[in-house]
C-alpha cells in the first residue's frame, strides 16, 4: 500500500456547533468541537499535484504576510532599534531639528524597511511560489506535500497546506504549514500536522524539525507544535540578509514505525 492515502474530514453542523471526525491511517482521533457558522464543510486532505499551483502560490503570498505582525515583530529586535537611531540622527541632522518629529518618522520608515523586507522575500522567493517548491519537494525521495480543500464550495477551495522536506535518511523537516485566515479555528492544521508526523514515522525518520516564525502572520503556528511533543532547540534571526525577526527552530523525536 502507499505510503500516502487521501483522507477526508466530514464537518456537520449542529446549531453552532461543528463535529470533526477523521482517521489517519486508521488512527481514530478524538473529536473536536469548535464555534463556527452553521454551514456545512467538507475538507478533504490529498496529494498536490500542479492542477492548484496557482491556489498555493496566493495562499502563501496571502497568508504568509501580516502587516501587523511584521511591524509588531520588527520592534523587538536590535537591528530595529539601531536602524531606528541612525535614522532619527540623519533626519535631526538634515532634515528636521525636532528629536520627538524625528523618531517618529525613523519608526516609520524603519517598519517600512521591514515591511518591503518581508514583502520582496515572499514575492521573489522560490520558496513561495505554488508550483516550484511543492514539485521540488515531491522529487525528493520521501518528500511529501499535502493540500486540503472545501468542497462544499463550488469549485473547490485550498485551505490548507503542509510540506515534509527530508534532509537526511533520519532527518526531514515540517514546513509550508499554512491555514486559510477564515478557516483557522477549526483543527486543520493539527490533522495536518498529525497526518504529516505519521507520514514520518512510516518513512522511519528518526527525528522531525519544524522552523517557526510568527512575523509572517498571528497564526499560532508554535502552540501547534507544542501540542504535539515539539521543543525549542534554537533561535535564529531570519533573512540572514537583514536580520529582523526571529525563527524557532523546533523538534520532535520519533517512535519508528517497523513495517
Amino acid at each position: 500500500m502507499s505510503m500516502f492515502s487521501e483522507h477526508m474530514i466530514s464537518i456537520v453542523s449542529t446549531e453552532d456547533t461543528l463535529k470533526f471526525k477523521t482517521s489517519f491511517y486508521g488512527r481514530r482521533l478524538d473529536t473536536t468541537l469548535c464555534k463556527m457558522s452553521s454551514e456545512n464543510l467538507q475538507i478533504t486532505h490529498i496529494k498536490y499535484t500542479s492542477k492548484y499551483a496557482n491556489d498555493v502560490t496566493q495562499l502563501f503570498r496571502r497568508e504568509f504576510f501580516n502587516s501587523a505582525a511584521i511591524w509588531k515583530e520588527a520592534f523587538s529586535t536590535p537591528l530595529a532599534y539601531i536602524l531606528v537611531a541612525v535614522l532619527t540622527a540623519i533626519i535631526y541632522t538634515y532634515v528636521l531639528h525636532s528629536l520627538p518629529v524625528s523618531t517618529v518618522l525613523a519608526v516609520s520608515i524603519t517598519s517600512l524597511i521591514a515591511l518591503l523586507v518581508m514583502k520582496g522575500s515572499i514575492m521573489c522567493s522560490e520558496v513561495y511560489d505554488g508550483r516550484k517548491y511543492p514539485e521540488k519537494t515531491l522529487k525528493l525521495e520521501k518528500g511529501m506535500f499535502w493540500i486540503m480543500l472545501d468542497i462544499s464550495q463550488d469549485p473547490p477551495q485550498l485551505v490548507a497546506t503542509i510540506a515534509v522536506q527530508p534532509l537526511s535518511d533520519a532527518y526531514a523537516l515540517l514546513t509550508r504549514l499554512c491555514v486559510k485566515k477564515n478557516y483557522r479555528g477549526m483543527g486543520l492544521g493539527k490533522r495536518l500536522l498529525i497526518s504529516a508526523l505519521d507520514y514520518c514515522e512510516r518513512s522511519e525518520f528518526q527525528t522531525v524539525a519544524a522552523g517557526c516564525w510568527h512575523v509572517y502572520s498571528f497564526f499560532p503556528i508554535r502552540e501547534y507544535f507544542r501540542t504535539l511533543g515539539f521543543v525549542d532547540v534554537e533561535r535564529r534571526w531570519f533573512p540572514s540578509f537583514f536580520p529582523m525577526f526571529r525563527y524557532w527552530v523546533m523538534e520532535k523525536k520519533l517512535k519508528i514505525f517497523r513495517r
